[in-house]
């Protein structure tokens, strides 16, 4: 709660500077109402369109999972190479005609399929959750096993021991994924695409990142 009321008047401040674009006749995406409701990133976007004379990306909705993907994400983007930007750009204008995108009502209610379609666009923010997001995961022994690590080391849980998974560990590994701490938007493409597999110690890997946890628990997103 103390965040989010920070974030709001942190935004509320910059909001005079929005507004300012907007009677230049500069094309902003968050004013107002909009932008003090999405907190930070509505601003920090604003603020880059002007720099970079790009359209933002933009989502809209809030909880704890979207506001600081959205934040990272936008941080990201406008950090890459102006040519970067552009194939960001391309992908996007591939599903919504950009140019007429004034405000956030004029966004069109895209389908799945749509969605789906931007493929570096996905990839892109794959590669942000894989490099900001730090899920732990925990699960609790429902009976005595044993079991067999990727190393070789055996571990024995007795009924009712707690297991804790720090998903970070996989996110940053070298063997998962090549110069982790490099971001690349479009690392994630051959997975998106089925052209490639993942493994850890010889050991096949349903997922490349788990952002969202695993299994029943996992948040949907």
């Amino acid at each position: 709660r103390d965040r989010q009321d920070l974030q709001r008047r942190e935004a509320e401040a910059l909001l005079p500077q929005v507004e300012a674009q907007r009677e230049r006749g500069d094309k902003v995406l968050f004013a107002g109402r909009d932008a003090a409701s999405f907190g930070v990133l509505g601003v920090v976007a604003a603020r880059f369109h002007e720099d970079t004379g790009l359209p933002t990306l933009l989502w809209g909705g809030c909880n704890m999972n979207m506001i600081p993907t959205s934040f990272w994400l936008t941080k990201a983007v406008f950090s890459l190479p102006p040519a970067e930007l552009e194939r960001l750009r391309k992908d996007v204008a591939s599903v919504v005609d950009i140019k007429n995108v004034v405000e956030l009502a004029d966004l069109p209610r895209l389908s799945r399929d749509a969605v789906e379609s931007m493929m570096l666009i996905r990839s892109t923010v794959l590669e942000v959750l894989r490099m900001r997001e730090r899920p732990q995961i925990f699960r609790v022994a429902r009976e005595d096993l044993l079991i067999t690590l990727a190393d070789g080391k055996k571990v024995h849980l007795e009924k009712g021991d707690w297991v804790g998974i720090f998903a970070r560990f996989l996110h940053m590994d070298p063997e998962v994924h090549e110069n982790p701490e490099t971001f690349q938007p479009d690392r994630f493409l051959p997975f998106l695409r089925r052209e490639t597999t993942y493994e850890k110690a010889g050991f096949p890997l349903e997922e490349p990142i788990i952002p969202f946890g695993i299994g029943v628990g996992r948040c949907p997103g």
